[in-house]
This record gives structure tokens, C-alpha cells and sequence, in this order.
């Protein structure tokens, strides 16, 4: 195989209170626009990446409708693989009424200063309950084949690692956990993902050998982050510095995907004596009046170097995509 196919979606949004009844129409003809486009190709898609916000208030019965569409997505197609990263509304914020949610908003809030800060307090991060829900639902999801899910957030809520063999092809995918400070909508500049975890699955990977795809919730900015481009840093900007450094190496990934800003959007990029890395970012797929609703498939070429995107986009008055 030297053509891998891959499908990304993202911040779908099950229990936002935007028109839901509108919501299941969408991401029902999603579904089939989905699965007409695999079956004209006679190809299936390798691997689904789902980068986050399946949920909108991370609730377990927001879990089990995003599973159904999930089933239903997947169900013609029973190779493709589907590896998940958590976003910012499938976090159980913390309630800012009752005194625990205080203490933990404030612990989180204080997490971002430094890193040295944030090693203090990331092992009682990764234990707050905040997290629970969607480890719970990944994880018996994973546990009981009900999704074919290849990542795995049980050992650490930090980031996932997937190895794949398809053919003659070798993937490896981590996925970072970029909403696991989050505690609203806009949690710009605050965010933190862990350095250490990322680093120590980086050591099963070999990049010279095998396709290496990174993909997290929140983007990561790889470009100037300087004061004009503020709004790109949703990490906090001392994270974002030892992340970038480590994607743009030579040994990085070479494709890293996101969510959460809501525009389908690709760019590439390289640094001397670095990665040549594609970045690319999902559209929303729920019913609101401020995003374009967007997903994709991305045909990868591996022998010719090449991504050869495939974007679809929802017509509101036609009810297509």
C-alpha cells in the first residue's frame, strides 16, 4: 500500500443547544456523503481521526449519541480504524458555584506558569474527575468493540499512541490531550499539553521508516506566534514553544491534525534542517450560524509525497453536502 486514506471530522457537538433536531440531519447525511464518497472510489478510508467535541457538555448520554452516529458512520466499512482525541467540550468543566470546582478551576488556572508548575500538579490533574466521564465512555467503547477505536486513553489522560500495520505500511499516530486544563470555551493562552508523555511515546516511533501523524484538539501554532498572531496561541505560549520545537524537528511527524477553530484549513511548513510537516484543521460539523460546516478526506500518497484533500461542505438551504 503506498496510499493511505484517511477521514477527519470533527467538533460535532451532540447535546449543544442549537438546534439539535436540525444537528441529527446534518450529521446523518454527513454519514451518507461519507459513505458515497468511499463507495465511488471503490477504497474505504484506512483510519478515521476524530479530533474533539463529540460532546458539548461532557455528559455520558451526549457519549452514547455521538457512539450511534459513530457506529453508524463506520458500520459499512469494517477495516477502517478510529483514533480519537478529546476536546474541550468533552471536559466536564468544573463548577464554578460549588467549592471544589472553585479549588479545581483554580489548580487549573495555576498549571500554565511554567512547566515545572505544571509537573507539580499533573498527577492530580489527571485524576479530577473532570476527565472521568470521557475516559469511562473511550475506554468501555474500546473495551467492548463496540467502535473499532485504536487510541487509548486508560494508561495516562495525557496522550494516546496507536501503532498501525497496513500492508507494508507502518503508521504511528499520538494523539495529545490539549483539553485537559480547559475550563470554558475560551480557554486561549491557558492550555497545556504534557511535554514528558509526549516525549516518552515518541521513543516507540521511528519517522525515517513510518508514517508519523500527531493530532490534537486545540491547534498548535507553528509559525510566527509573535504579538500580531496572538489568537493562534491556545496553549499556554511556553507550551507551545516546546511543542512546536518538537514537531518541526527532523525526526517530528510529518502531518499533524486539529480541531476546534472551526475552519477547514491547511498549510505546510519546514525549518532548516527540520520536518516538512502538513498541518491540517477540520471544520465544525454541527448546526450554528458562525461555521461553515466542513469535513474531509485526505487521500495520502506516500511514493509521490502528496495529500490530496478532499473537503465537503453542508448546504444549509439544500440540506446536502
Amino acid at each position: 500500500m503506498s496510499i493511505l486514506t484517511l477521514l477527519h471530522i470533527s467538533d460535532v457537538h451532540f447535546g449543544s443547544p442549537e438546534q439539535p433536531h436540525e444537528q441529527t440531519v446534518i450529521v446523518r447525511f454527513l454519514n451518507r456523503a461519507a459513505q458515497k464518497h468511499a463507495k465511488a472510489r471503490n477504497k474505504h478510508p484506512d483510519i478515521c481521526i476524530f479530533t474533539g467535541d463529540l460532546a458539548y457538555h461532557g455528559r455520558a448520554d451526549e457519549f452514547a449519541i455521538g457512539e450511534r452516529w459513530l457506529k453508524e458512520l463506520l458500520e459499512p466499512w469494517k477495516n477502517t480504524k478510529l483514533f480519537f482525541v478529546p476536546g474541550n467540550h468533552d471536559i466536564t468543566r468544573p463548577d464554578s458555584r460549588k467549592s471544589a470546582g472553585k479549588k479545581l478551576i483554580g489548580l487549573l488556572r495555576g498549571a500554565v506558569t511554567d512547566a515545572s508548575q505544571f509537573r507539580r500538579v499533573r498527577d492530580y490533574i489527571s485524576s479530577g474527575q473532570h476527565l472521568k466521564a470521557f475516559v469511562d465512555w473511550h475506554q468501555s467503547a474500546k473495551t467492548d468493540n463496540r467502535l473499532p477505536l485504536i487510541s487509548d486513553w486508560g494508561l495516562t489522560r495525557f496522550a494516546s499512541y496507536a501503532p498501525l500495520r497496513l500492508d507494508l505500511m507502518k503508521i504511528s499516530i499520538i494523539g495529545l490531550n490539549t483539553a485537559v486544563l480547559s475550563c470554558g470555551n475560551d480557554d486561549r493562552g491557558r492550555l497545556v499539553a504534557d511535554i514528558d508523555t509526549y516525549d516518552q511515546l515518541f521513543l516507540n516511533i521511528d519517522p525515517q521508516s513510518e508514517l508519523f501523524i500527531a493530532a490534537s484538539h486545540h491547534p498548535i501554532c507553528l509559525n510566527d506566534c509573535s504579538e500580531t498572531n496572538r489568537d493562534l496561541l491556545w496553549l499556554a505560549e511556553w507550551n507551545n514553544s516546546e511543542i512546536r520545537e518538537r514537531v518541526l524537528r527532523a525526526i517530528g511527524p510529518h502531518l499533524y491534525l486539529h480541531g476546534h477553530v472551526h475552519v477547514a484549513e491547511g498549510f505546510s511548513t519546514s525549518i532548516f534542517n527540520g520536518q516538512h510537516i502538513a498541518s491540517l484543521g477540520a471544520g465544525a460539523a454541527y448546526d450554528t450560524d458562525k461555521y461553515p460546516m466542513k469535513f474531509a478526506f485526505y487521500e495520502i500518497d506516500l511514493g509521490n509525497k502528496e495529500i490530496r484533500p478532499t473537503g465537503y461542505f453542508y448546504h444549509r438551504l439544500s440540506g446536502e453536502w
